[in-house]
């Protein structure tokens, strides 16, 4: 009975860590959005965009080699050989920070470049602590870049004259996090012939893991750069303003991901779509109560509603989105379960080589504006869950309820931009 009373403790401790920890995730972006000019927030969300993407890159697949080789191989790897990683990744800052400080990078390569390094430094840290059972630091740790932010709200609001300096803090972050590393690891820090070997080993198993992700990463998040690519600092920042406010529910989406994870490994097929769709019948009722509810109530106090009117649709079209996302994230959980991610990276791959190279032709005759652009990669991203459904199909999964949800909540994406195209 006290085993029961500290697991019911423990799990009430993570759940309201959990709860502050992403809620961070999703105010910090919308009050910094209310704080900065708009070039800059779209420069931080460009960043953002571009950063998760060469983290993952730089990060070496370390995520998932650490965790393969210290639980289920049981390789008794020396801890040392995984932190030579951050001896490698703390010789990149410091050529960032000299390339910065002497002005060698652009203004897109520092945000991006330093975004880059933290997130990529806390993709590591977090799976060290998760690895070793110590959730609550490595869903703090998981946010740290978030709540760091949040913090620096309350600095502007007091010192709007240090605005400007964003990126600064930023640096200083990256600064902390090294500073975090050597304090908590510095006993485990030694070179050696052996260890090197070990390293490498460490990183032939993690590199080819990359594709796979940063696939999957590309699909979801490549809004940001698109818009970027073809629009302008500005065009970011309002993208991403409503990006974020249609991605409220996303916390709640993720909290039950994480409590039934291994329940989506072992439970019956037919049970899952049915508990499934009524789960995620329950997140399209609450973004879509969200949708109408948010503007209204949060319109006195930020800056960007301010003409909501011209924006409504793009407000839809993330909202369907996000349903979108959460659809693929929840997915590429049964593509993991039936050993079919290889063959759906090769899918995804063709793709996104396909989406490329439309939409590069396409900007030669289309005239692209931040709804076309939104509601293109809505549709990468629809058909990047029907390639997941069909993959899944082979394997006797049915999902028929939950696809039709998804199916009927990209028609109506898919009217409302054809709405704004006949009434324009």
């Amino acid at each position: 009975m006290v085993w029961k009373a500290f697991d019911k403790k423990f799990i009430f401790k993570n759940l309201i860590v959990f709860t502050l920890s992403k809620s961070c995730v999703f105010i910090a972006p919308i009050i910094l959005s209310n704080v900065l000019d708009l070039p800059t927030y779209g420069w931080l969300e460009y960043g953002l965009g571009v950063a998760g993407i060469v983290a993952m890159i730089v990060s070496g697949g370390f995520p998932a080699s650490y965790p393969y080789f210290q639980l289920k191989e049981r390789r008794k790897y020396n801890f040392a050989a995984f932190l030579i990683h951050f001896l490698v990744l703390s010789f990149f800052s410091v050529a960032y920070f000299l390339l910065s400080r002497f002005h060698l990078l652009s203004q897109g390569m520092i945000w991006s470049l330093c975004l880059s390094l933290i997130i990529s430094n806390i993709y590591i840290i977090s799976t060290v602590y998760k690895t070793h059972e110590r959730p609550t630091i490595a869903v703090v740790t998981d946010s740290v870049l978030y709540i760091y932010l949040l913090l620096l709200c309350l600095v502007f609001y007091f010192f709007p004259h240090l605005r400007p300096s964003l990126i600064l803090f930023l640096d200083l972050l990256l600064a902390l996090i090294f500073v975090h590393v050597y304090v908590s690891f510095r006993s485990h820090f030694r070179l050696s012939y052996a260890l090197i070997g070990q390293y490498k080993n460490i990183l032939k198993y993690g590199i080819p893991l990359i594709v796979n992700s940063l696939m999957v990463v590309l699909l979801t998040t490549a809004g940001r750069l698109l818009v970027k690519g073809f629009l302008s600092e500005e065009a970011v920042g309002i993208y991403s303003f409503y990006f974020r406010i249609s991605g409220s529910i996303v916390i709640l989406q993720q909290f039950v991901n994480i409590l039934f994870y291994k329940k989506l490994f072992v439970a019956d097929k037919g049970k899952i779509d049915r508990y499934l769709s009524a789960f995620f019948l329950l997140l399209v009722v609450i973004n879509t109560i969200c949708y109408f509810a948010l503007p209204v109530l949060l319109k006195p106090y930020l800056k960007l509603f301010s003409d909501y009117e011209h924006y409504r649709n793009l407000h839809w079209l993330l909202t369907v989105q996000i349903v979108m996302w959460m659809a693929v994230s929840f997915n590429e959980g049964f593509i993991v379960r039936e050993n079919l991610s290889l063959y759906f990276t090769r899918q995804l791959f063709i793709l996104l080589a396909s989406f490329i190279t439309a939409i590069v032709v396409l900007k030669y005759f289309v005239n692209f504006d931040l709804l076309t652009v939104t509601f293109f990669h809505l549709t990468v991203l629809f058909i990047g869950y029907l390639l997941q459904v069909h993959l899944l199909h082979t394997r006797q999964w049915q999902l028929r309820k939950f696809r039709l949800l998804n199916i009927i909540f990209y028609a109506s994406g898919l009217a409302v931009f054809c709405i704004t195209l006949i009434n324009k």
